[in-house]
């Protein structure tokens, strides 16, 4: 084979890096699809305001409490948006920008983490 045939053919093979790559791709997809799907089978919305309304509950610890419950719901995909409108409702002005704040930043260097050492 001349080096002009061997520059065009195509290399068919799948390498060991190549099947990696192949499978982290195939597992992400899966993944995705299990969420949407749970997050249509799964009544997402009424678990998110029944967590509200047990947060609203909990009295002087109700910051601590809206803090875990944003992180946990965060980290496993759940949408923040409701969060971030019911601590308007839950707390005064600055205490809810401040508590959205931290527990976004907290968040998203988990998720960083996570993904760095995962």
């Amino acid at each position: 084979m001349s080096t002009a045939e061997s520059a065009v053919s195509p290399d068919v093979s799948f390498g060991p890096e190549k099947r990696t790559i192949l499978w982290s791709l195939t597992g992400t997809a899966i993944a995705a699809l299990l969420l949407v799907g749970l997050w249509y089978w799964l009544p997402v919305q009424d678990y998110l305001r029944a967590a509200v309304d047990w947060i609203d509950s909990r009295g002087p610890i109700s910051i601590l409490v809206f803090f875990f419950v944003y992180v946990a719901c965060a980290l496993v995909g759940v949408p923040r948006t409701l969060f971030n409108i019911s601590a308007g409702f839950l707390f005064s002005f600055p205490i809810a920008v401040g508590a959205v704040l931290v527990a976004a930043g907290t968040t998203y260097t988990l998720s960083f983490l996570i993904a760095r050492n995962f």
